[in-house]
């Protein structure tokens, strides 16, 4: 983040020493290796962002802020002589928040954004930080209820084929009217898949779904905290509708509204909102670990369910080892499953371990003498929680790795047992070849008709 242009000499040092772009130009928000779509952006997705003014007893104030406005209100502008700490909580889908909320004054580098959004490293990122300033970056997976509609839908985007007709052909292409699926946000949508294989019957499919949350931060000379928080938006199915004419050659699109995937009662912002609207101890005393214990809050809160349904899956898998019928219908959507558990697996332990070096680090930095007394205590909960989740991560992790070795195994000793009943079978119809050729050729012999022909009876 930068600094806002000031007149003054004594203009506030926000946050960092990046530089905004010449051009305003950020990186395109497309997600690797596949096309930008043009998809329905919902308005909540565009102007969801919440003005937090964290007081010096603790108190929040929320305000609602539209970054959708070309001029922001003079009110809503970031002054570097406030004196409470101020965090813009903003839903990041694209690089676009990033040039709205340098009209308020708030600069943040792309490499931030970049980081959000998937297209790098957040835990390898160097931004520079120096004693004022600092970032934390949290990713996990939370559970999510989708209906059996959308996990449809979802399933024939992914195939590539998206739309509601039962045919692998593009009926675009044949001039069919029909409607096409899409996902938003394109440059944010971040993987999900299903925890059990038994729920493909069922009315609704329990994924685990991947999540971040990611925080800059720094101090302004008279010492306020003042930072941004993104969150990921709600993703959601768009949907267009084609009315197509083959004689007329006309073509019509309509958008239709965006449907959510999830069932959902809550967004992260409201999650946000509703965890830091009581008043706390830890706020308002130019302390940082506030925000960053109210992150790993919501990985705590989320993580041990994950868990427990992805335990459940494996039980599924290793008791049906078992039953071979079982087992061969259910070999590749199992083989999928493990390995997708696998991945997710790696790349939690990855980020709950990033998760416990940074936490212990901002520990250690906050001044000891604003601490209540027992924040001490807090903070060695939640580290401790934080190596009980790597722990069971681990467990996990193993087991996975040893259901994937049984599923192996098991899948040869089938090969076996079928490749030994088809050599039981061969020998058995060679050993009835071994009778029967013998006399299928004695039989032929002895059926032939014998002509003897006149010219050898003629001859003396």
């Amino acid at each position: 983040m930068l600094k806002r242009e000031a007149s003054s000499s004594n203009s506030a040092r926000l946050l960092g020493d990046f530089h905004q772009p010449r051009d305003g130009n950020f990186p395109p928000a497309s997600a690797p290796g596949r096309a930008p779509a043009k998809t329905q952006e919902p308005p909540e997705a565009v102007t969801n962002c919440l003005r937090l003014q964290i007081q010096n007893d603790g108190k929040t104030i929320f305000t609602s802020l539209d970054l959708s406005q070309t001029h922001p209100h003079p009110e809503e502008a970031l002054e570097g002589s406030h004196d409470y700490d101020l965090i813009y909580i903003v839903e990041a889908y694209s690089y676009l928040p990033a040039m709205r909320l340098a009209r308020l004054g708030l600069y943040l580098h792309p490499e931030f954004f970049t980081a959000h959004l998937g297209h790098g490293s957040a835990h390898k990122m160097n931004l520079q930080q120096d004693r004022s300033t600092g970032s934390f970056f949290a990713s996990w997976s939370e559970l999510a209820v989708q209906s059996s509609e959308s996990w449809k839908m979802e399933r024939k985007i992914r195939a590539g084929m998206p739309w509601d007709k039962d045919q692998a052909t593009d009926p675009e292409s044949t001039y069919e009217s029909h409607c096409r699926w899409g996902t938003f946000p394109e440059g944010l949508y971040r993987s999900y898949h299903p925890l059990h294989s038994s729920q493909r019957k069922e009315s609704a499919v329990l994924h685990h779904a991947a999540t971040c949350m990611s925080f800059y931060y720094s101090r302004s000379v008279n010492g306020r905290l003042v930072g941004c928080l993104l969150v990921d938006p709600r993703r959601m199915h768009t949907v267009r509708e084609l009315d197509l004419d083959l004689w007329r050659r006309n073509t019509s699109s309509k958008a239709l509204p965006n449907q959510p995937c999830f069932i959902l009662k809550t967004t992260s912002l409201d999650r946000i909102k509703k965890a830091l609207e009581g008043p706390s101890p830890f706020r308002g005393r130019q302390n940082d670990t506030w925000i960053i214990q109210t992150m790993i809050g919501f990985v705590l809160d989320d993580m041990p369910s994950v868990l427990f349904e992805l335990g459940r899956g494996l039980d599924e898998v290793e008791l049906y080892l078992g039953e071979d019928q079982k087992l061969r219908s259910s070999v590749p959507q199992w083989r999928d499953y493990l390995g997708r558990w696998r991945n997710t697996l790696a790349n939690l332990r990855t980020s709950v371990r990033y998760m416990m070096e940074k936490f212990e680090q901002h520990s250690k930095r906050r001044p000891r003498q604003l601490v209540p007394p027992y924040g001490d205590d807090m903070d060695q909960t939640i580290s401790w929680r934080l190596k009980q989740v790597d722990a069971e991560l681990e467990v996990i992790r193993s087991r996975v790795e040893t259901a994937f070795q049984a599923l192996m195994s098991t899948l040869s000793i089938l090969e076996s047992q079928r490749a030994i009943a088809q050599a039981e079978s061969i020998s058995k119809l060679t050993q009835l070849a071994f009778f029967f050729i013998p006399l299928s050729f004695i039989a032929t012999v002895f059926g032939m008709k014998v002509t003897v022909s006149s010219v050898f009876l003629l001859q003396p």
